[in-house]
């Protein structure tokens, strides 16, 4: 858990490492299942997961930016927006709605693992289970970390939370309890997911 928060060469090496993250991932999955959310060992894990998917978008091998993220570099700069109240074109929005999602792979293996649906549902699911603060900080704070950026996997993840496995009611929840850092993390993952344009009308409909 130290050694994840080293710094962009920890995180690297971390994630090259074989079996390291499937390992960690497999420990959240019985944790969960023996409805043991709130051990100690878990929340190291997510801590853990949380670290290596900072920056992950930016620090991804070259293998995989090429074939992920290879629609989305053709965009201009310019064509971003300025902030939470500057204005969008309709340009960005477009090519946001025409952007093709990646692939997902039915049997992840390492830095694959990292922005899996499997991993998200867990992540909810520590949320909803969990009573340990660091516990909930740090499954916020990962997919805090996976829908940060402006391609097309920060992008199906947030899909992946709002629509596919239901993730608003657990985050909105997140925004009610006394630990500061918790809501602030929420708070910071709601910003992220309202910048899809497709998901805005579901994040409404919760009266977020």
């Amino acid at each position: 858990r130290n050694m994840s928060s080293a710094g962009p060469e920890g995180r690297k090496k971390m994630r090259e490492c074989e079996g390291l993250i499937d390992s960690l991932v497999y420990y959240i999955q019985g944790a969960i299942a023996d409805h043991e959310p709130n051990d100690k060992a878990t929340e190291n894990c997510v801590c853990i997961l949380h670290n290596l998917s900072y920056q992950l978008e930016i620090e991804l091998p070259e293998s995989y930016a090429q074939s992920i993220y290879m629609q989305r570099r053709n965009i201009s700069s310019n064509d971003k927006t300025a902030g939470c109240f500057g204005t969008r074109s309709r340009k960005v929005k477009e090519k946001q709605q025409d952007t093709p999602l990646p692939e997902e792979k039915s049997n992840p293996k390492g830095v694959e693992s990292l922005w899996h649906s499997t991993l998200i549902r867990l992540y909810l699911s520590l949320i909803a289970k969990s009573t340990r603060n660091y516990t909930q900080e740090a499954s916020l704070g990962a997919l805090q970390n996976l829908t940060a950026g402006t391609g097309p996997m920060p992008f199906a993840v947030a899909r992946t939370v709002v629509q596919k496995a239901n993730g608003l009611p657990s985050i909105r929840a997140m925004l009610h309890v006394s630990h500061p850092a918790v809501r602030k993390t929420a708070v910071s993952l709601l910003r992220n997911l309202s910048r899809n344009t497709s998901l805005q009308s579901d994040i409404g409909e919760q009266r977020l």
